[in-house]
C-alpha cells in the first residue's frame, strides 16, 4: 500500500484519507473553505438587503421584522465568525462550520420536501458544492494541525 500522502505515521492512529501531508495543500484547503463561508455568509447578507430595502411582495422570502428574517441575520454573523475561526486554523471551527450546514441544509430541504418550508429543492447542488469546501477547510485545517503540532515529539534513534 503506498503512503506517500495519505498522512499515515507509524504509531499515530488516524483516517489516512482525511489528513494529507503537504502544507501548501493544506493551506490551499483552508483557504478555499473559508472564503466559502464568506462566500455563504454574503449571500445570505445580500438576501437579507434585497428583503428589507426591496419589494416586500416577492413570494417565497422571508420578510423584516419577523423572526425568520432574525434568524438569517444570525446565521450569517455565525457563519462568518465560522469562516473567520477556519481562515485562523480553528479545528473546533472548521467541524463547527461544516456540521452546522449540514444539520440547517438537511433541516431546509426536509421541510421544503414536505411544502414546509421556503427552501428550493433544486438548490441541493449548489449547497452541496458548499458542503465540499467546507470538507476540504475542515481537512486542511486537520492537516495543518496534525503536521505542524505533533501530539508526541519524535525521539532521536540510536
Amino acid at each position: 500500500m503506498d503512503e506517500t500522502n495519505s498522512g499515515y505515521r507509524p504509531g499515530r492512529p488516524g483516517p489516512r484519507w482525511l489528513i494529507g501531508t503537504d502544507l501548501r495543500q493544506a493551506g490551499k484547503r483552508i483557504r478555499y473553505g473559508g472564503i466559502a463561508g464568506l462566500a455563504a455568509a454574503g449571500v445570505s447578507f445580500f438576501v437579507i438587503v434585497i428583503t428589507y430595502f426591496g419589494d416586500p411582495s416577492i413570494a417565497g422570502v422571508i420578510q423584516p421584522g419577523g423572526g425568520p428574517f432574525l434568524l438569517v441575520l444570525l446565521e450569517t454573523v455565525l457563519m462568518s465568525a465560522l469562516s473567520v475561526g477556519v481562515l485562523r486554523r480553528s479545528r473546533a471551527a472548521a467541524m463547527a462550520l461544516l456540521g452546522y450546514h449540514l444539520v440547517s441544509k438537511l433541516a431546509l430541504f426536509a421541510l421544503a420536501a414536505f411544502g414546509l418550508g421556503p427552501g428550493e429543492l433544486r438548490a441541493i447542488p449548489f449547497h452541496l458544492v458548499f458542503a465540499y469546501l467546507f470538507f476540504q477547510g475542515m481537512r486542511g485545517v486537520l492537516t495543518w494541525h496534525y503536521l505542524t503540532r505533533p501530539e508526541y515529539p519524535a525521539t532521536l534513534e540510536d
